[in-house]
């Protein structure tokens, strides 16, 4: 990138960039502010920074001088244009965590507010000064020093700065990032916040001397489109997260044996799931979610009679908290999530550094009331619990544990039957987390027809859509990484075009047309493109977290030729003929040459034993659940297919019917005795199914 040129009339396809040196700023006022378009000396760099603020993020990182001196935040084109559901904002800086570049994603009104200002905004040097405060405005750029806000927590910072500032949307830290502990994270918005700590971002934010960053600029106006709203609530798997507020993974999670409790060393069971979200359900205060979204997903949970700041709950926060902890009551996990929201600290990385410190002191599992008292001893620096600041990896090498134990024991998570999801935590650009809302498509009910209509033309062999089986699972997990870096660029919600992908409410391309707001042939494959792109500029940032994933994944991960298959499609994403994957799906089918007919085939022969008449119970929650109505159960012609099972509880309940299947493909995922099924599995005489209507992740 070039240095930055002033310009008052800027090209609309070049991204708006804006580069503030927080040290010349407090220096001298009016210095230190360049603003411009983005351009960069190399072409090729040049023309995928013009596809919006975090694609020139992402260039901007490649140099390694900017690695540890710079802060960027992001926002994409479809937030700039006003697409409803589009309102995530993209932090990116070296995370101390994670030891390389990290990026993460973050609501409230922060993205369309700063896009009114700029796509990206680059942050270097350090500010001076008690409570410093970096202030954006139509009006131009300022820094404050604000001392009374040194020591208050993110809620009661974004108060002080609404009372000084007026409306305003801001990017702050707790007393954590005060501390500089490396799992600090940041808190967006209000009421309640929004928080992104992916890698210790938080810390990253406090290094260059920042209280806050506030946007006082109007937001950018979603624009009114009915139609693609119309769209968002026919996706039935978002209308049960709109229900679920994400808690229902905790449930699906626990049907497939993949939900672990204490630090992983016990299975979550369905029965404590389901009791779990119960428990949040009579819980919730009201719903919120991203401005402009018609399945809002968000739920607030508040103390009885009305005690204490709101929460708002996710399965991501409130698992670390809870069962990984040992933690059955939802109110007691409810007021741990609650501490770390206070001090500011990433809920996952605090669950897992509490889970491992508990590994060899049983008596913290489940008392609550202690292992809050460690987090306020960890911020304030007091050991013992000074020693859980450095973050799970670093506690965990200290406490002896081997590198393919920390990650278990601190997260709790149980054994994932889903072998794409073993194959894309493994493999990820950006680490495991990036690559949540990947079960949808593989064993979720999306069906082999599905599967193959959304992939075209790229071949998928027998069995690539049975979570169990190798098969495809390689260029399947490419497929999604590339459509999630596409998304993730776009600020548009991942769960949302997961849901509507899913239940084929719109197709990639009508997806990628959508988002982008212009016409052309392809547009899906346009986007998985600039996706592989991405892929390889991350890939080339590097990291120590990355390095140790590769070493040893291979031979310990079940169906190794999916490893082998991913690896070899990632290695298509640049090349001199086509540096911008504008044809990428063409260069991957060259790749993959004739391998469909060397995968394993699924065995559909017929069963052994003759059909006699049984019954199978189906168990589901939430809308699904009301539909099938109490004990919900099925005589029939036994053993037979899922898909046949579930199309005679079609026909036995008509109500259930638009949330069990449509266009011939099976919405809800099947699930029996703890593992994942595919739809030409057997179900037999006297079978439990769970039907789950899941997006993964949140």
């Amino acid at each position: 990138m070039s240095p930055l040129r002033n310009s008052t009339s800027l090209e609309p396809t070049r991204p708006r960039v804006m580069r503030v040196d927080l040290s010349a700023l407090g220096a001298h006022k009016g210095a230190g502010v360049e603003v411009g378009e983005w351009h960069a000396a190399d072409p090729l760099a040049d023309r995928v920074g013009c596809w919006g603020g975090p694609a020139a993020a992402l260039v901007w990182f490649q140099n390694p001088a900017h690695r540890e001196t710079f802060f960027a935040l992001a926002v994409g084109p479809a937030v700039a244009r006003g697409v409803p559901t589009a309102a995530r904002a993209v932090v990116m800086a070296h995370a101390p965590l994670a030891g390389c570049v990290r990026e993460g994603q973050v609501g409230s009104d922060l993205a369309r507010r700063l896009a009114r200002v700029t796509d990206l905004l680059l942050l270097e040097g350090v500010a001076s000064g008690s409570g410093a405060v970096l202030v954006l405005g139509e009006e131009g750029v300022r820094l404050e020093c604000l001392p009374h806000l040194e020591g208050l927590d993110p809620e009661a910072t974004q108060r002080a700065l609404v009372e000084h500032l007026g409306p305003c949307a801001s990017l702050r830290v707790g007393p954590a990032g005060e501390a500089g502990l490396p799992l600090a994270n940041l808190a967006a918005g209000s009421d309640p916040p929004s928080y992104v700590g992916r890698g210790g971002l938080g810390a990253a934010f406090a290094a260059r001397g920042l209280k806050a960053l506030v946007v006082t600029a109007r937001e950018v106006e979603p624009v009114g489109n009915e139609t693609w709203a119309a769209l968002q609530k026919d996706s039935p798997r978002l209308a049960a997260r709109a229900e679920g507020g994400s808690l229902e993974l905790f449930e699906s999670l626990a049907a497939r044996s993949a939900l672990g409790a204490r630090g992983g060393a016990q299975s979550v069971s369905l029965e404590e799931a389901r009791t779990f979200g119960d428990q949040a359900r009579e819980r919730v205060e009201r719903r919120h979610g991203c401005k402009g979204c018609p399945t809002p997903c968000g739920w607030v949970l508040d103390k009885p009679e009305g005690e204490g700041a709101a929460v708002g709950a996710r399965f991501n926060a409130l698992h670390p908290l809870g069962q990984n902890l040992g933690i059955a009551e939802i109110g007691e996990a409810r007021d741990l999530l609650s501490c770390c929201n206070r001090l500011g600290l990433d809920a996952k990385e605090a669950g897992a550094c509490l889970a491992l410190w508990a590994r060899d002191r049983p008596q913290l599992w489940g008392d609550a009331v202690a292992l809050e008292g460690l987090l306020e001893q960890m911020v304030r620096g007091e050991e013992p619990a000074a020693q859980l600041g450095q973050g799970a990896d670093a506690l965990g090498r200290s406490l002896g544990l081997p590198d393919d134990e920390r990650h278990a024991q601190g997260h709790g998570m149980g054994t994932e039957s889903n072998l794409a999801v073993h194959l894309g935590a493994r493999v990820g650009v950006r680490g495991r987390e990036p690559m949540r809302t990947f079960p949808f498509l593989v064993g979720s009910g999306f069906g082999r027809s599905g599967l193959e209509a959304l992939v075209a033309p790229m071949p998928l062999p027998m069995g690539a859509e049975d979570p169990a089986l190798p098969a495809g699972k390689g260029r399947l997990v490419w497929w999604h990484e590339n459509l999630v870096l596409a998304l993730d660029l776009s600020g548009f919600c991942s769960f949302a075009a997961a849901g509507m992908l899913a239940d084929r409410v719109v197709d990639l391309d009508g997806l990628a047309r959508e988002l982008e707001g212009v016409d052309g042939e392809s547009p899906g494959e346009r986007w998985l493109g600039r996706g592989a792109v991405l892929a390889e500029l991350w890939r080339r940032l590097g990291s120590r977290d990355a390095s140790a994933r590769s070493a040893g994944s291979q031979d310990d991960m079940p169906g190794g030729g999916m490893w082998d298959e991913y690896h070899a499609l990632r290695g298509v994403g640049l090349t001199p003929e086509d540096p911008m994957g504008d044809h990428i799906l063409e260069r991957a089918l060259h790749q993959l040459g004739g391998s469909v007919e060397d995968e394993i085939l699924v065995d559909d022969s017929a069963p052994v034993e003759p059909t006699a008449r049984g019954r199978v119970r189906l168990r589901a929650s939430g809308a699904l659940a009301e539909a099938l109505g109490e004990d919900p159960t099925l005589e029939l012609d036994l053993p037979t297919h899922v898909r046949s099972v579930v199309a005679e509880a079609v026909r036995r309940w008509p109500a259930a019917a638009p949330l069990l299947g449509r266009e011939g493909a099976v919405l809800p995922g099947v699930h029996s005795a703890g593992r994942q099924l595919g739809l030409d599995d057997w179900v037999h005489d006297g079978d439990e199914l769970d039907l789950i209507l899941v997006v993964s992740g949140g």
